[in-house]
């Protein structure tokens, strides 16, 4: 039986880590507020074979991160994102299994990332590159995309109002809004009502002009071999 972690929909998170070489693997986490497994300035970590549900915010949520591995997880029911890699850099997020969210995965504001072997299905949107304005670090680039299913992500969108989560259309497969130097590749898109890829500037969702260091539009991206079908 796995270690369970139950926040009872009473505590804020299950997991807060910092500093260098930290592993977490094997947990169930239920319930929570806040967050299941959230980073801050931690680098050389690992994050596998964790079952997360329904854990608030974010499920797995690393920031200000370097050289991590996020991998054979199990997440859903998470009303931000399920996977949320936020202004970090060499990131490796690889056949992980996402469903029933509004963000099955998000790279915000970070750079050097790979989206390897997913199953995103059943949420609002699947995968999301994003430059959030108003945030320290200011770019969004080199993000691989490459062999997922990303499928029937047209869940109805349940984050809280306000968030940028929350102005993401049900249906979306792939979304790139404001992330330069994107690579979509051999990928299975299938199912995704609104679209099965989007790229766009940041006003798709949010107010670009509050954030004048924020360059919205997406550059260089690269969308090749991918199978879409209905």
């Amino acid at each position: 039986e796995w270690p369970h972690l139950d926040g009872e929909k009473v505590l804020n998170d299950a997991i807060l880590y910092s500093g260098n070489g930290f592993s977490v693997e094997w947990f169930k986490i239920t319930q929570y507020k806040g967050n299941a497994i959230m980073g801050q300035s931690g680098n050389n970590f690992s994050i596998r074979n964790n079952w997360v549900i329904d854990t608030g915010l974010y499920g797995i949520f690393p920031e200000f991160g370097h050289n991590g591995l996020i991998e054979n997880n199990i997440l859903s029911e998470i009303e931000d994102a399920a996977i949320y890699v936020g202004m970090s850099d060499y990131i490796d997020v690889r056949n992980n299994q996402v469903f029933d969210n509004v963000a099955g995965i998000e790279v915000e504001n970070s750079r050097h990332v790979l989206v390897e072997g997913n199953v995103a299905r059943n949420n609002t949107g699947g995968i999301l590159v994003f430059i959030t304005p108003g945030l320290p670090i200011k770019s969004s680039y080199d993000a691989i995309i490459r062999r997922n299913f990303v499928t029937n992500n047209n869940t109805p969108n349940f984050a809280i109002p306000g968030s940028l989560v929350a102005g993401i259309p049900s249906g979306t497969g792939i979304l790139v809004m404001s992330g330069d130097k994107v690579v979509i590749e051999d990928n299975i898109i299938t199912g995704n009502n609104t679209g099965g890829i989007i790229v766009t500037s940041g006003d798709f969702v949010t107010e670009v002009a509050s954030d004048k260091e924020s360059d919205p539009h997406s550059d260089q991206v690269e969308i090749r071999n991918n199978i879409m079908f209905d």
